[in-house]
């Protein structure tokens, strides 16, 4: 099961604040860095604890821990050189296909992150998989 983490919009619902408010919200000392980035080619989405949001809410200090990377579906598909559907349709219909390790909660639905590890291997297994050209 993947870790949760909240995105822009969940963080914005917990504090009760509009969330494009939120990335002010980073110029008080007090409210807790993300622990999390979900990189895609074109940017990373950012996830925070559930807990350390809700400390900040209560007016106490949460945890401070180093941000960790995934790739998500688009960054996966790059690195497979396949398109976004295409991933989708592996993490449906493959067995071998990774579980996500996060999954970061927004307002339109789940991102899931995963792995670079994860990632190559299965690039591995899709290219050993593949039927060898003549």
């Amino acid at each position: 099961m993947a870790e949760r983490f909240l995105g822009v919009a969940a963080v914005a619902r917990l504090l009760d604040r509009d969330p494009s408010l939120i990335y002010r919200l980073r110029q008080d000392q007090r409210f807790p860095p993300h622990a999390v980035e979900i990189v895609e080619p074109k940017g990373a989405r950012k996830g925070w604890r559930e807990a350390d949001v809700t400390a900040y809410r209560a007016g106490s200090a949460g945890s401070v821990p180093p941000v960790r990377q995934y790739y998500g579906v688009a960054k996966f598909a790059e690195v497979l050189g396949r398109s976004a559907a295409r991933v989708w349709q592996y993490e449906q219909h493959d067995p071998a296909f990774p579980a996500p390790a996060v999954e970061i909660v927004e307002r339109k639905g789940i991102r899931k992150g995963w792995r670079e590890a994860d990632v190559m291997a299965y690039r591995a297994h899709r290219e050993q998989a593949a039927p060898a050209k003549p």
